[in-house]
């Protein structure tokens, strides 16, 4: 099976690009892709099964998986659910590159993991309301 590059423009306003999972409503499956931004899945509800280069890992509320730049992954959401996607551009982490223009994410399940979910989910519902001034604190809490 081969993989397909997805281009991916960050919300207006924004240097990246947060949207509620488009399989939320189950029965979905996206073929295996790749981009250069990194991302973020953050199963707030539901369930997700995400496959990466080494196997599949079943996302359950309050696990969130971090797709590194370039990484081909696939996405099965058989029942509804409420996934926050975070697209970062690679740009925004040049002052950390390593080598030429590298940079690599682990995610080790642990304590700190609650509270980066608050602050996805806090992010979330304050740029859904759309609210006045909203976008500053949007842009505070990342």
């Amino acid at each position: 099976m081969t993989s397909s590059y997805e281009l991916i423009t960050p919300n207006e306003g924004f240097p990246f690009k947060m949207f509620l999972f488009e399989g939320k409503d189950g029965s979905y499956r996206r073929e295996k892709h790749w981009h250069r931004p990194i991302e973020i899945f953050a199963v707030c509800s539901g369930e997700i099964d995400f496959w990466v280069e080494g196997g599949v890992r079943e996302l359950k509320p309050g696990n969130f998986m971090i797709v590194n730049s370039n990484e081909i992954h696939a996405i099965d959401a058989p029942l509804p659910n409420e996934t926050i996607v975070i697209q970062i551009p690679l740009q925004l982490f040049e002052d950390y590159f390593l080598g030429e223009q590298f940079i690599w994410f682990v995610h080790e399940a642990g304590a700190a993991d609650e509270t980066f979910m608050s602050s996805v989910k806090e992010m979330w519902s304050v740029y859904s309301a759309g609210d006045y001034g909203s976008s500053l604190m949007v842009l505070s809490l990342f």
